[in-house]
């Protein structure tokens, strides 16, 4: 409650966003309880206390904690940018095949299309929005944490979240290069001058590091056969430094290094996502496919150095494996058990057999692990939604739940039957040129006459 009447009190002040304080609030609770807390662990390591460095690095540390917290987000993104990438061909399918049809059932019928897309695929076009979503509250509750610290400190008992009149003095106080972490381009308590070079510089730094990240990405990490993707990545490259560089001349300080620090380690996370998570088809992609061949190479050397020692153990040799094979492979078709019993050196073949498959195991694991082999794909699992819409479409068709439709399902036949179909198709091979032409005429008169009575 006292907080509350603070904060109404000071929604007069010039320093007060009003409504927007109101709705940030809870983001603002948060960040200034996080940065109270960082900065009570940077001095319990050491760092001094009082205005200074200690809370600059809080900031920074926020920004690496905020950067953490949003990795599975980001992982997300990822996963989501390549669905998207992969499922383009079928996306522009679905537009062909509305193409010109401009009536309300028509892009209806479209747009349920994309979406049984997206979640055949699993793939939500939002999701790149995410981390950007999870930021953004975030920083403007920094933004005006920030703007407010003077506020707090020239009242003794007001306070937001662990900040007191005492710690916002302190922060308030606190500069990066001679200048306090509230100031602005525009309204320097400290040094206008200074600041302002400072924020150019900031500005600058963070502009380009987006333009080079952004640069990279197109460049090495993108599917150059989406053209409509590369020329959108191309447009964004020049216009989202643009379009975020005017917002460090508005924001303090203590904003700034924030930005900065984050596009930092977002740089940082993109070498990352280039080396070990790249997308199909693009450069970087090439570029891990021909390090894992040779990764592969290496260890096939080695496993088949290793398998050819053991198997001279053995005193086998590779002739000897071979003629295993071959035994294994008849016994499986005869339906026998063992096909080295009563075979002189029947038990060594046995081992040299069972080391040539555990060999070949390894070496299709290893080249499933490093991309080299597709996996086995894991079954789909069924929505609860998906599920309900077949049993519902069961029952529509007189069928049991669980029961499989006995018309749809091939009969197996018996080998009595499979034989004598075998016989006939011998038999069909051996006929003349004419005689077939013949059959085949009298199949479709037959085929003709049975249609008439269907449609009588």
């Amino acid at each position: 409650m006292m907080l509350s009447a603070q904060l109404l009190a000071a929604s007069t002040e010039p320093t007060s966003g009003g409504w927007y304080d109101t709705v940030l609030f809870p983001f603002k609770w948060v960040t200034a309880w996080v940065l109270v807390g960082i900065h009570r662990g940077l001095t319990t390591l050491g760092l001094p206390e009082g205005p200074g460095i200690t809370w600059v690095l809080s900031i920074v540390v926020l920004t690496i904690f905020v950067r953490l917290l949003i990795i599975p987000l980001f992982i997300k993104q990822i996963k989501s940018t390549r669905g998207m990438s992969a499922i383009q061909p079928e996306i522009k399918k679905i537009q062909e095949k509305y193409k010109g049809r401009n009536d309300q059932v028509s892009k209806q019928q479209m747009s349920q299309e994309t979406m049984n897309l997206y979640k055949q695929y699993g793939v939500n076009p939002m999701a790149s929005c995410f981390p950007l979503l999870i930021q953004l509250p975030i920083l403007a509750a920094l933004y005006r944490v920030l703007w407010q610290m003077p506020l707090i400190a020239s009242k003794p008992g007001a306070h937001i979240g662990g900040f007191d009149s005492t710690l916002a003095a302190e922060m308030d106080k606190s500069t990066v290069f001679g200048v306090y972490l509230s100031d602005t381009f525009s309204n320097s308590a400290s040094n206008p001058t200074t600041t302002k070079i400072l924020i150019i510089v900031s500005v600058l730094l963070y502009a380009g590091l987006m333009f080079f990240q952004q640069f990279i990405n197109m460049k090495h990490n993108m599917n150059t056969s989406n053209a409509q993707q590369m020329r959108m990545m191309k447009m964004m490259v020049y216009l989202m430094p643009l379009m975020t560089a005017w917002f460090g001349f508005i924001v303090q300080i203590g904003v700034l290094v924030y930005l900065v620090v984050t596009m930092v380690v977002s740089f940082i996370q993109q070498i990352f996502v280039m080396y070990y998570l790249p997308t199909p088809g693009s450069t970087a992609h090439d570029a891990q496919m021909r390090r894992h061949q040779v990764k592969y190479d290496s260890f096939k050397e080695e496993t088949l150095a290793e398998y050819n020692q053991k198997l001279m153990d053995l005193g086998l040799s590779g002739e000897d494996v071979a003629k295993a094979l071959r035994l294994d492979v008849k016994a499986t078709r005869k339906g026998e058990d063992d096909p080295f019993s009563g075979i002189e050196n029947g038990e060594k073949l046995r081992e040299g057999l069972a080391l040539h498959k555990e060999t070949q195991d390894h070496l299709h694991k290893k080249a499933q692990d490093l991309e080299l082999e597709e996996k086995p794909k894991k079954p789909v699992k069924q929505s609860k939604m998906m599920a309900a819409l077949q049993k519902q479409a069961q029952q529509q068709a007189g069928m049991q739940p669980g029961v499989r439709n006995a018309q749809a399902q091939p009969k197996r036949l018996t080998r009595a039957q499979r034989d004598a179909q075998a016989k006939r198709r011998q038999a069909a091979g051996q006929l003349s040129e004419e005689e077939k032409a013949k059959r085949r005429q009298a199949r479709r008169n037959n085929n003709a006459g049975k249609k008439g009575n269907q449609n009588r």
